[in-house]
């Protein structure tokens, strides 16, 4: 396999799709495009590899042995993205903000340090003990 171009990882994915699918139409249905479209990047991909990444049959597709190792390394690419996804998601999902944190001035001596370890204390832009008046 020897690669002329700049590969898009964008081809891919789409091999990925016909490959499993093993017909355009389907992966063209899956992927929301047309088929034609399939077709003509899967042409780019060949262009780019160098040589057929699949043949055709009376059914639609049988991927090649350069096409089977391709669905392999797209495989790959597609569960990165996953976990890239998984990643901003959990990103997107933490609590983010400024903490207040009221004691008594003999509980902010005493208990408070040991409850927030001093290794957070450095993700804090600013550590202020404010006095707390009590109410009666």
């Amino acid at each position: 396999m020897m690669l002329h171009e700049r590969l898009d990882p964008a081809l891919l994915l789409v091999w990925a799709q016909a490959a499993r699918h093993k017909n355009l139409h389907a992966a063209a249905q899956a992927l929301f495009m047309t088929q034609p479209a399939v077709s003509q990047r899967l042409r780019q991909l060949q262009d780019v590899v160098g040589e057929p990444l699949y043949q055709r049959n009376p059914q639609g597709i049988t991927p090649t042995s350069t096409g089977m190792a391709l669905l392999r390394i797209s495989e790959q690419i597609e569960s990165a993205l996953r976990s890239a996804r998984v990643l901003c998601q959990d990103r997107k999902d933490l609590l983010r903000g400024s903490l207040s944190i009221l004691a008594s001035h003999s509980n902010a001596e005493t208990l408070l340090p040991q409850v927030i370890a001093p290794s957070s204390w450095s993700a804090c832009a600013s550590f202020r003990w404010f006095p707390v008046f009590p109410i009666h």
